[in-house]
Formats: C-alpha cells, structure tokens, sequence
C-alpha cells in the first residue's frame, strides 16, 4: 500500500500587465535599495477613518478584496531590477486586526499616538510585497480606528484617501443589498485624516 504525501502548493498569481516604472518610481525604488529601512518608511503615507455602530468584519473584508480587485496598484509590486510594476490578476491581503478595548485610557492614548503620528511603522518590502495595509483596531465595543497605509511607489495620500472612502461607500451599498445586515450600520465619526 502507497501513500500520497499530500502537499499544499501555493498559488502564484497570474501577471496580468506589465508596466514600465516612472522615473519618479524608479528613483525612490533606487534610494530604497541603497538606504536603510528608515528611508523606505519615509515614504509611506497613511490615512485613516473613526468608526462607530456595529460593524461586520466579514462585510469590511468582503468589500476590501472588492477593492483589491478594481484598483490595479493594490494588486501591484515591483520587479527585482525595479523596471516593471507588476499587476497581478489577484492578491487577497487580510485586515490587520486589533483589540485594544482592554487597555486603560492612558495606555489607548499612547497606542493611537504611536500608530498614527509614527505613520512609518510599516517596512514595505517593495519586491514580495504588499505596498499597503489597512489595519482595523477596535477602540470600544462600537468604536473603531481604521487605517489605510501604503507605500509612495504605488500610492499617494490622495490616493489612499479616495480608498478608504471607497471602502466604507462599498461597505454600505453591501448592507443595504443584504437586508439581513441592515443593523450593521457604522457611522464615519470624523472625515478622512493623514
């Protein structure tokens, strides 16, 4: 009798196009390369959401691969020589999730601090990729942070603004589709910050 090793083979995704970097890319790309990771975090850009109203994790991830899936730079990376960004045909990246409910007032308050004023936390690798990450932290029990980080060679603050707009627009448009959803009502607590 045989046995079959059974071994999970990751899925490469498929190139879909192949574009010539920008000089502009090309230059932060090369400076990157040469520099430290502090000089890669310098040009990260981050912006971000207060959320309030019982939220559906599920749905705000749902509505994130939908994103992924129209925005060619969130399926993007950047060729070995720095030449070419690549799009992929698919890339799924999880919502980085965090619970800080727990910690006292002192301690969220430093946690916010560190995480949107050192709006650099993130090393990009800009070869393997992802040049983005959207974190989640749930501040209460009805109240969350939601940040959107990504790196200059893809995305602009602008860029990432509109994003993150889109994000909670398709949110919305997927709980009144689905009426079971509809006490999953979330409510934009301040405008678009970075």
């Amino acid at each position: 009798m045989s046995s079959v090793n059974k071994t999970q083979v990751p899925v490469i995704p498929i190139i879909e196009k192949k574009l010539p970097t920008t000089d502009a890319q090309k230059e932060i790309w090369l400076t990157c390369q040469i520099k430290d990771k502090e000089v890669n975090r310098v040009h990260n850009e981050l912006v971000y959401l207060n959320l309030q109203g019982d939220l559906s994790v599920k749905i705000l991830q749902d509505s994130f691969i939908k994103l992924i899936e129209k925005h060619d730079g969130m399926r993007s990376l950047i060729s070995v020589e720095g030449d070419y960004v690549l799009v992929f045909n698919e890339y799924t990246v999880p919502i980085r999730m965090r619970d800080i409910r727990e910690l006292g007032v002192n301690d969220k308050d430093v946690f916010l601090k560190k995480h949107l004023e050192q709006k650099k936390p993130y090393h990009f690798n800009l070869i393997q990729g992802p040049l983005y990450v959207l974190d989640l932290i749930q501040l209460e029990d009805m109240n969350y942070l939601l940040t959107l980080t990504g790196h200059e060679l893809m995305f602009s603050e602008k860029s990432l603004q509109l994003m993150l707009s889109e994000l909670v627009t398709m949110y919305s448009d997927h709980i009144s589709d689905n009426p079971i959803w509809q006490s999953k009502e979330i409510v934009i607590c301040e405008g678009i910050h970075s």
